[in-house]
């Protein structure tokens, strides 16, 4: 086994926090810069693609970060602290980019260590576990910046971490390459989208309906623009039989490992709930708050962050309780709430909310503001189901791509509790001459 030496992080790396902002800065793709927030931060570190956002470019080069540049969280909205210490490195795409005040910029010393190696050690669980042991917060945990200089580990051989880095490097780009596949069915769930949202699905002939430019006799003018003539368009309470506020106290008190589930912001995904690691509340205090439960069908909508991704409740949550959550029981003779479910995911419709948010750095959706937002859908439910069919189709084939990422995630995971902890040794090749 290699020699290994242990050092303090402030010996091998200097730190910078990332940039100030507002709410303000926000601007459209084509409009601005790729900004860099926790959102862009994977459970446990690596790159969500789905995070990036974008601001008016207002910032010197100095702020802005290069390809293969480390970063890691000092902040994390979940209370298991899935995100805070968790570490990614810049995408090529996202050259010149910038970084949110909650992230730390790390700059290593590559005569001690290997940018690459430290990006993967920062996922260890035992980094890990400092990070989220030296983090203290409510409802978001903030790491003591003062402990990021005194963490220690060992280090082998600068040979010996290129080599293990480039090992984890294969890996990741077979990751890398399944989480484009993910990316790109997306991309085109989202075109699907527009169209289904925009057009509709004719009944008599199982296709999209033409565009108004090409058939304007089958669309009639609405507050949101043209729509299907068979369509209508109605405020969100109209169109439920209920809306409420999930639970809005701290209830750190009434944890239990074994309770009625409680949905948090991080737990909602686009049309699916994460169930893992969901912290649960102990029964007498959720039956005393039984009003506000959720039940099978209900939809649970974010409304602190990204506001509007949704999901529906299934038989496995009912009962549950949100936290701080916008819930939704939908008038079903109106509306199904899958259609309803994937409306509000819909990108063209989170950015039409984004005008009644407020806050500075969190958007924030106020539930009066929620109940008058108008909502454009088909009169007949079979439509609706028609277009619940072509992206539940869609969502299928995401959901297999995804299965297949968290297999190859767990192989890695293996081979990084082998080579990082030095319990399986590497052959060192020849370093290659420049």
């Amino acid at each position: 086994m290699s020699e290994r030496v242990q050092y303090f992080f402030s010996d091998v790396a200097e730190f910078k926090k990332g940039i100030n902002y507002s709410s303000s800065d926000y601007v459209e793709e084509n409009n601005g810069i790729p900004f860099i927030s926790i959102k862009c931060l994977l459970k446990g570190g690596g790159f969500d693609f789905d995070g990036i956002k974008f601001l008016r470019d207002r910032f010197e080069n100095a702020d802005k970060l290069k390809t293969g540049e480390l970063l890691f969280s000092i902040t994390d909205l979940t209370r298991a602290g899935d995100i805070v210490g968790s570490p990614m490195l810049v995408p090529e795409k996202y050259n010149y980019s910038i970084a949110s005040m909650d992230l730390i910029r790390v700059k290593p010393n590559e005569q001690f260590i290997n940018t690459e190696f430290l990006y993967h050690l920062m996922m260890t669980n035992e980094i890990r576990s400092y990070f989220v042991n030296h983090s203290a917060g409510s409802t978001v945990l903030h790491l003591e910046v003062a402990s990021i200089p005194k963490l220690q580990f060992e280090l082998p051989p600068l040979s010996t971490q290129r080599k293990i880095a480039r090992i984890l490097s294969t890996a990741d780009a077979v990751i890398e390459k399944t989480q484009a596949a993910i990316a790109k069915y997306k991309a085109i769930k989202q075109g699907m989208l527009q169209d289904l949202f925009t057009r509709g699905i004719d009944p008599a002939t199982n296709k999209l309906r033409p565009t108004y430019k090409d058939a304007p006799h089958l669309y009639k003018e609405s507050k949101l623009g043209w729509i299907p003539k068979e369509w209508e368009v109605d405020t969100i309470e109209n169109i439920s039989k209920r809306i409420w506020i999930g639970l809005v106290t701290t209830m750190t008190t009434h944890y239990v490992e074994n309770g009625i589930p409680l949905i948090r912001n991080n737990n909602i995904r686009n049309n699916m709930i994460e169930k893992e690691e969901m912290i649960k509340l102990d029964v007498v205090f959720s039956e005393s708050n039984s009003q506000r439960y959720l039940h099978k069908g209900d939809i649970v909508t974010v409304h602190t962050g990204d506001i509007g991704t949704s999901a529906i409740i299934d038989d496995t949550l009912d009962p549950s309780h949100g936290f701080a959550t916008i819930n939704t029981t939908v008038d079903s003779v109106k509306i199904i709430n899958l259609y309803l479910c994937f409306y509000f995911n819909w990108n063209e419709f989170k950015t039409r909310i984004e005008v009644y948010a407020t806050g500075d750095g969190r958007s924030n959706l106020n539930l009066y503001d929620f109940l008058y937002i108008p909502t454009a859908y088909p009169k007949d439910l079979f439509e609706q189901n028609l277009i619940i069919e072509r992206l539940n189709s869609m969502n299928q084939k995401l959901q297999t791509e995804q299965t297949y990422l968290h297999k190859l995630q767990q192989i890695k995971a293996g081979l990084m509790a082998d080579l990082l902890s030095g319990k399986k040794s590497v052959t060192v090749d020849e370093e290659p001459s420049n």
